[in-house]
C-alpha cells in the first residue's frame, strides 16, 4: 500500500492518541509514467531540501506469506508547509529503489497528495510506501515536489535486508521480484471499543508476486488436501456481541496467505488440492480445488466479503452442528476425483487442516471424523495459537481419529520453521514401504 494521510492529535479520556486518514495513491511500475506535474529530475546525485520534511524507513519483518516486508515512511507538519509556500493540491511523492549495483530497480511508488477536508496547520501529512524486499543491500530514493512552484526534495538513504537467523528454509525467495511496490490497500481500523484510535497501514491479505521454492523430494506420488478453516473462534466473540470486523478480517488474511504458501509445496510427483471453509458460518468458500488453478484475488474477496456479514439467525441456530459440518466435509474429501488419478499408483493422501485456536459455541456437540471415511496416510495440524497463550482449542478432538499432527506457532518465523517440519515430514512418509492390502509391504 502507499499512501497520503493526514494525522491529528487527539486526546481521549485518558488515553493520547493520532487519528490518521489516509487518501488515494498509485503503485507505478516501470513500463508505466507519472502524471505531467512531475519534474524529470534524476534520482541520483545528493541529497536536498526545499521545504521541511522526514524521511523514516522502518526494520523488515517477515509476513505469513514468507516475504520481508518494509515500509517508507515521508512525514510533513502542515504548518511548515503552509510557511514554506508549498502547494498542498500539487505535493507529489515517488519512491524508488536501486539495488547493491547502484541500478534502479523495476517499479516504483508514486503519490499525489489530496488535502481532505478540515485539514488543519496543526495536522501532520503522512505518505505510506509498503513493499516486498529479497534479502540484500538497497539504496532507497525519495522525491517530494511540489508541482506549482518546481520546487523538490530528494532524499537517498541505505537499506539492509540482512538474512533470517538460523534460517529453516534458506533461498526460498529466489524466485521472487527483488522488490515488489504492494498496491493501494484501505487501513484496517481497530481498538476504538477499547478507548485507542489505532490502525493497521497495510495490506494484511497481500500475498505478492511470484512463487517461493519449495521443493519436496519425495519418492512416492503424494495427493496434499490443505483444508483451511479461515472463520474466528467463538473466544474472540465479546460480551454479548461478535468480534469486531477488524479481528475477521486480519484472521482471514492470516490464514489465506498461510494457506498460499502451503499451496505452493512442490511436490517431485503428486497435486495439492486447496479447501476454504468458515466453520462458524457452515459456508464453503473453496471445495478440493487444484491449487494451481485457484483464483486467488477471488477467494480473498469472498473471504473478506463474508467476514463483514454477520452470522445469520438460522446459522446461530445450527450453532450446535458445527463440528459435525468440519467432520462431514473432511469424510467427502475422497468423493470426487483427484488431479492426482492420472499418476497411475495411488498416492499417498495427507491432510494438512489449518486453522487458529479455535472454540465452538457452548452447547455444540463434538462429533469426530470417521477415520474409515477419511484415508489418510499422515495428517497434520496447522494451529495459530495467540501470542499471549489461549491454547485452547476443540478443532482438535473433531479430528483427533486420524491422530494428527500438530504444529503450533504465532508467528510467521514459527510458522516457517512449522512449514520446514511438514516438508521433512511429508518426504519421510513417502519413503516408507507401501502397504499392501492384506497388511504386506
Amino acid at each position: 500500500m502507499n499512501a497520503a494521510a493526514f494525522c491529528r492529535g487527539l486526546q481521549l479520556g485518558l488515553f493520547a492518541t493520532t487519528l490518521c486518514l489516509c487518501v488515494a495513491s498509485y503503485a507505478v511500475e516501470e513500463s508505466g509514467r507519472p502524471p505531467d506535474t512531475l519534474p524529470e529530475r534524476s534520482f541520483e546525485g545528493p541529497n536536498r531540501q526545499d521545504f521541511p520534511w522526514r524521511v523514516e524507513i522502518g526494520g523488515s519483518w517477515l509476513t505469513f506469506q514468507q516475504r520481508r516486508y518494509v515500509q517508507v515512511r515521508v512525514v510533513f507538519r502542515v504548518r511548515e508547509l503552509l510557511k514554506a509556500g508549498v502547494s498542498l493540491n500539487d505535493l507529489h511523492m515517488v519512491v524508488k529503489l536501486a539495488g547493491a549495483d547502484g541500478r534502479w530497480l523495476q517499479g516504483q511508488s508514486y503519490t499525489h497528495f489530496e488535502p481532505p477536508a478540515g485539514l488543519a496547520a496543526g495536522d501532520e501529512i503522512h505518505s505510506l510506501t509498503n513493499l516486498y524486499v529479497r534479502q540484500g543491500d538497497y539504496t532507497v530514493a525519495v522525491i517530494a515536489y511540489d508541482a506549482a512552484h518546481r520546487r523538490g526534495n530528494l532524499w537517498r538513504g541505505p537499506l539492509q535486508v540482512g538474512p533470517i537467523k538460523d534460517d529453516p528454509l534458506p533461498g526460498i525467495e529466489r524466485a521472487l521480484p527483488q522488490v515488489e511496490f504492494l498496491p493501494p490497500a484501505q487501513p484496517i481500523h481497530f481498538g476504538s471499543g477499547r478507548g485507542l484510535g489505532s490502525m493497521i497501514t497495510f495490506d494484511p491479505w497481500a500475498t505478492g508476486q511470484g512463487e517461493l521454492l519449495l521443493p519436496v523430494a519425495n519418492a512416492r506420488p503424494v495427493q496434499v488436501d490443505i483444508v483451511a478453516n479461515v472463520s474466528l473462534s467463538a473466544a474472540t466473540d465479546w460480551h454479548n456481541s461478535e468480534a469486531p470486523d477488524w479481528e475477521y478480517q486480519l484472521n482471514g488474511a492470516v490464514l489465506l496467505q498461510i494457506s498460499n504458501v502451503l499451496s505452493q509445496l512442490n511436490l517431485q510427483a503428486g497435486c495439492v488440492r486447496l479447501s476454504a471453509l468458515d466453520v462458524r458460518r457452515q459456508r464453503v468458500f473453496v471445495d478440493r480445488k487444484d491449487a494451481r488453478l485457484l483464483d486467488w484475488p477471488g477467494l480473498r474477496e469472498a473471504i473478506s466479503g463474508m467476514n463483514r456479514v454477520k452470522i445469520e439467525a438460522g446459522t446461530l441456530a445450527g450453532e450446535k452442528y458445527e463440528p459435525a459440518f468440519l467432520a462431514h466435509f473432511l469424510e467427502q474429501l475422497s468423493s470426487v476425483p483427484s488431479p492426482c488419478q492420472q499418476l497411475g499408483a495411488p498416492p499417498l493422501h495427507i491432510l494438512i487442516l489449518v486453522s487458529d485456536a479455535f472454540l465452538f459455541p457452548n452447547g455444540a456437540h463434538i462429533t469426530t471424523v470417521n477415520p474409515e471415511r477419511v484415508p489418510v496416510d499422515l495428517c497434520y495440524h496447522l494451529r495459530v495459537v495467540p501470542v499471549a497463550g489461549g491454547r485452547w482449542d476443540e478443532i482438535e478432538r473433531v479430528v483427533k481419529p486420524l491422530h494428527p499432527l500438530r504444529l503450533d506457532f504465532s508467528s510467521a518465523g514459527h510458522f516457517r520453521k512449522a512449514l520446514a517440519q511438514l516438508i521433512t515430514g511429508i518426504e519421510s512418509t513417502s519413503r516408507k514401504p507401501a502397504v499392501q492390502p492384506g497388511g504386506k509391504e
